[in-house]
This record gives structure tokens, sequence and C-alpha cells, in this order.
């Protein structure tokens, strides 16, 4: 009887053991997407001349063809990255015939064609346990391997990109090309296959209506704004007509910190506003009797600025400025004009304003205090989109630089220049 117990406890451990080690389930996630294993970019160096690994680029032909890890094999796995199942079983079926190799996958970042890479290759039957992705993919090994990035053809670029218009955005676009340049000096150091050249960013100011035109009459390739961009400026640069939202930005009605009334009074509304830029309302006793029977000084932007126009459009309405308004090329150039006369007011932008607390007081307008959170919801109502436009398809160039300015690098100059980041 002993015998017969022990006989059928060993046949139900036979059982066990084929049941948990008889071919392993493949892991896959709450959408279907099988399990990546991962390789760093170290250890995968010293796999380029392991003949028992292979390196699959799966990036888009056009993008393999031109740089490429050397050795490496390329599939091209754009459809199945775009949800084309079959097209990726059918590429890596080919990819795999008669190979038991290793298997590293190398896409642009590690995740969405190397995602669909290891579903087809799962899909097909490949031993998954020889299949691992390399982490951060093609971009971050060109940037630790520079040296290990095989060229079979030069892009052709235009090695300078100049910016022109708003004098708003011009320092925040200046600030990030300076970054830019610092961080890869050449051209080659942010692709490979880019000619070997420095970097040049030139940045113009001179005010939101020189944007669009200059990119028309061919002296610039962007064209900033700090302000809405009109219809007339999309018809006439046309159907290639792109813009690029930068950063949210406000006008504050500011007035010089030791200016009396910022004790006295801390709301101003549109009306009252008008008659004091118009000068109706000429002298500070005019607006609190304690006051000094002193002139208000009215600061403006030129009248070729975002600025005046989104003032023009959201205070004066027709109503025309006062001749003695001084005029201004810049923001920058405006707050300091309030900075140094402490009888002056005028409309500062958020990002000019917060760089010069100390010296600088803001009103609420109709009630509504102007910060991040009022300038993001809309109820501080004088406020408008910073930007830049171009009428064409970027070049692989200008992609890398405007690819740069919305990275994490480039909201934090935005940021650091005082304004709210629209991305």
């Amino acid at each position: 009887m002993k015998k017969i117990i022990s006989l059928l406890l060993s046949l139900i451990m036979v059982f066990s053991l084929v049941a948990c080690g008889g071919g392993s389930s493949v892991e896959t996630d709450a959408d279907g997407n099988v399990a990546m294993q991962y390789i760093t970019i170290e250890d995968a160096k010293t796999k380029l001349e392991d003949d028992g690994y292979v390196f699959f680029d799966v990036r888009k032909a056009a993008d393999s063809s031109v740089t490429s890890i050397p050795g490496a094999q390329a599939w091209d796995m754009d459809a199945a990255k775009e949800g084309d199942a079959e097209a990726g079983k059918a590429t890596m079926t080919e990819a795999t015939k008669g190979l038991k190799k290793n298997i590293i996958v190398v896409c642009y970042s590690g995740k969405r064609y190397a995602q669909a890479t290891t579903n087809a290759l799962a899909a097909i039957g490949y031993d998954m346990s020889k299949v691992f992705t390399l982490e951060g993919g093609f971009t971050a090994w060109s940037e630790q391997c520079a040296d290990l990035v095989e060229v079979k053809s030069t892009i052709a670029i235009d090695t300078s990109i100049a910016f022109a218009g708003s004098s708003s955005l011009a320092p925040v676009i200046a600030s990030i090309g300076e970054a830019f340049r610092t961080e890869f000096s050449t051209w080659n150091k942010v692709n490979p296959a880019f000619p070997a050249e420095e970097i040049d960013i030139p940045v113009a100011s001179g005010g939101s209506g020189d944007g669009p035109k200059s990119v028309l009459d061919g002296t610039a390739d962007f064209g900033m704004l700090a302000r809405a961009v009109k219809d007339s400026e999309k018809e006439s640069l046309g159907a290639g007509y792109t813009e690029y939202m930068v950063a949210s930005d406000a006008l504050t009605v500011s007035v010089n910190a030791k200016n009396p009334i910022c004790n006295l009074m801390d709301d101003i509304d549109t009306d009252t506003l008008r008659k004091v830029f118009s000068g109706e309302i000429a002298y500070w006793d005019e607006l609190d009797a304690s006051l000094e029977h002193k002139e208000i000084v009215v600061v403006i932007r030129d009248l070729t600025g975002g600025a005046a126009e989104v003032f023009e459009k959201n205070v004066m309405q027709g109503t025309p400025i006062s001749e003695n308004a001084i005029q201004t090329p810049s923001m920058g150039a405006l707050a300091a004009k309030i900075a140094e006369n402490e009888y002056t007011i005028g409309y500062a932008g958020f990002g000019v304003y917060n760089q010069n607390l100390e010296s600088l007081h803001a009103f609420k307008f109709n009630g509504v205090e102007p910060t991040v959170e009022t300038i993001l919801d809309g109820s501080y109502t004088l406020q408008r989109p910073v930007l830049f436009v171009i009428n064409r398809e970027l070049d692989a160039a200008e992609k890398a630089f405007v690819d740069y300015i919305f990275s994490d690098k480039g909201r934090a100059i935005v940021e650091e220049n005082g304004y709210i980041p629209a991305f």
C-alpha cells in the first residue's frame, strides 16, 4: 500500500513540474503589450563585438539610413508602431529567419517602436528570454556614445536659424539659443549626421509686427509675436503657416514702487485707465486728492509692438493715447522708465514685471490681480499669447532646436524669464 501511495505522489510531482516548466507564458500588461526587458547602454556596448548578439534598428528607414549603431540591422517598424500588427509580424518573421541570437532592439527612446517590435517577436514565437530593449534608445546612445554612431549620409541643413519680431519673446529665445549652443557648440553634436559647423541662432527684436514680415521677406526663419496672429497675417504666410505657442503673458498696469499711490489704491478699472492713458486724467491728485499735484508720466510700447495692440483692444478701444506718452522700443525699456521715475505709469509685461518686483508695483485690473492662476483661468483679461510662426516645413536642424525649446530645459528658461509656459 505504501508503495502505491509513493508512486502516486511521484506522479503528482511530475505532472506539477510539467505544468510549471512546460513553456512559460508571455507576460503582458492591461493593454496586451508584452513586457520588455531592458539592457543598459554600458552593457549593450560590450555586445557590439559579441557574435551571440544582433542589434535591430527599428526606427523609420529614413532615419536608420542616415545614422545607426555600427553593424545594426535596419528593420522599419513604423507600420507596427502605428497599429499594423500583421505588418510587424511579417517584418520580424523576415528578420529572424534562421536566427537564434540574442536581439537588442533599438528605437528612438526605448518605447513605442521597441514595444511594437517586442510584441511582434512574441507573436511569431521568438524566444523572448533573448530579446532586450536598449534603455533610452538611439537618442541616449547618440548622447553617450557619439564615437559609436555610424554616419551613413550627411543631412543637409541651414546651420543658422534666425528669429525676428517681438521684443518680449526675443530674450527668451536668445536665452534658450545660448543654452543650446553651450550644450552642443556644433551641429554634429546635436545629430552626428549634421555637419560639424558652429551653431548660429541670431535673434532680432523689432516688435510683433515685424515677426510675420521677416518670415515673408526671408530675413528670418521664424517670426516672433506677443499677441494673437491676425487672419491677414496667416493668409499672407500661406498654406505652410504653423504657429508655436511658447507662453502666456499679461500686461500689468504698473507704477513705480515708491509712488505714494501704492498705499492708497490697489485697483484700477478700464474707464479710469483709459482716461489716464488718454490724458483726460493728467495729474496724480486727480486719482486721489491726498497725492501731490504731479503730472502722470505715461509710458507705452511703440505702436509696432504686440503690447500696444493688446492695450488698444482691451483698454483704449478707439480712444487716442495722449500725445505726451513716451514710446519705448521694448518691454525692458518700458519697465526701466517706470523704475527710474516715481510718477510714471505703464503696461509692463508679466514676465518683465516679475523680474522687477522691487521697483514696480502692479494694480489689480477690474478687481483681478495679475497672477499665474488668474492669467491661466482667463479672469485677468489684459493678457496675450507669446509665440513664433513659420510658413514652411521645418528642416532637421530647425526641428531639433524647436524640440529643445519645448523640452524641460526650454520650459525652465521660459519660467526664469518670468513667463508662464504654454507647454
